[in-house]
C-alpha cells in the first residue's frame, strides 16, 4: 500500500501491468525529450529544433489568422540579444507573459537568429530539462513524474544489485540505485544516456 497512490491510479497501473511499486520503477519511459537551453551564439544549424531561454519585454499580442488558428507575439531578451518570438494557438497564456517574466521556449530560429517560432513554452526556471514520455494510458506523464520522484527515495533501499562490482567497474557500469533514478527522474541527458547503456547490458546479458 502506497498512501500518495489513490485507488483509482492503481486500478490504471493494473491495466499497463503494474502491480508493485518495483513494477513501476522498471516501467521505463518510452522516450525523453530533451529540453537542455543552448546558448544562441553555439546554435549553428538554425533547421534545427532548439530550447533557448530569456526574459519577456513587455505584452504580447494576439492576431485570429483563421477560425482554430491564432498568432501570439512578443519579444524576448536572450542572452542579450532582443528575440521576436512566435507561437500559435496558445492565446490562453497571453495573461502570463509581461516584463520580466522567465520563459523557455522549444522551436525554431529563422536564418537571421533574430525571430523564433515557439512550439512550446515553459515558465518555471527550475524545471528539469529532461522530461520523460511514460506512455501510461490513463495517467499524465508529469503526475507519473513526480509518483516516480516519490517511490524511488522511499523504496530505494529495495533495489537489487544483479551485476557484480567487477563487471560494473571493467564495462564502467553505474550502480542499479543511480540507473533507476536517472532513467525515471533525470536531470541532465548524460545521467540518461548512462542509465540506459547500464540498463540494456543488464538486459543483454
Amino acid at each position: 500500500e502506497v498512501e500518495f497512490l489513490s485507488a483509482k491510479m492503481i486500478q490504471t497501473f493494473k491495466k499497463s501491468g503494474i502491480v508493485t511499486v518495483l513494477d513501476l520503477l522498471y516501467s521505463f519511459p518510452s522516450k525523453f525529450e530533451d529540453y537542455t537551453i543552448v546558448p544562441i551564439d553555439e546554435i549553428t544549424d538554425v533547421s534545427k529544433t532548439v530550447s533557448i531561454a530569456g526574459i519577456v519585454q513587455g505584452k504580447a499580442s494576439v492576431l485570429n489568422v483563421k477560425t482554430n488558428l491564432n498568432m501570439m507575439r512578443f519579444n524576448c531578451d536572450v542572452d542579450g540579444t532582443l528575440i521576436k518570438v512566435t507561437i500559435f494557438n496558445r492565446q490562453f497564456l497571453k495573461n502570463k507573459i509581461g516584463y520580466g517574466v522567465y520563459v523557455r521556449l522549444t522551436g525554431k530560429f529563422d536564418e537571421t537568429k533574430t525571430k523564433f517560432t515557439a512550439s512550446e513554452i515553459a515558465f518555471n526556471e527550475f524545471e528539469n530539462a529532461i522530461h520523460p514520455v511514460f506512455n501510461i494510458k490513463g495517467i499524465d506523464d508529469n503526475k507519473i513524474y513526480d509518483l516516480k520522484e516519490k517511490l524511488y527515495y522511499e523504496y530505494r533501499h529495495e533495489l537489487v544489485e544483479d551485476l557484480p562490482q567487477e563487471l560494473r567497474e571493467k564495462y564502467n557500469l553505474i550502480p542499479i540505485t543511480k540507473a533507476i533514478k536517472y532513467i525515471n527522474v533525470p536531470e541532465d541527458i548524460e545521467e540518461t544516456r548512462e542509465a540506459v547503456r547500464r540498463i540494456k547490458f543488464e538486459e543483454l546479458l
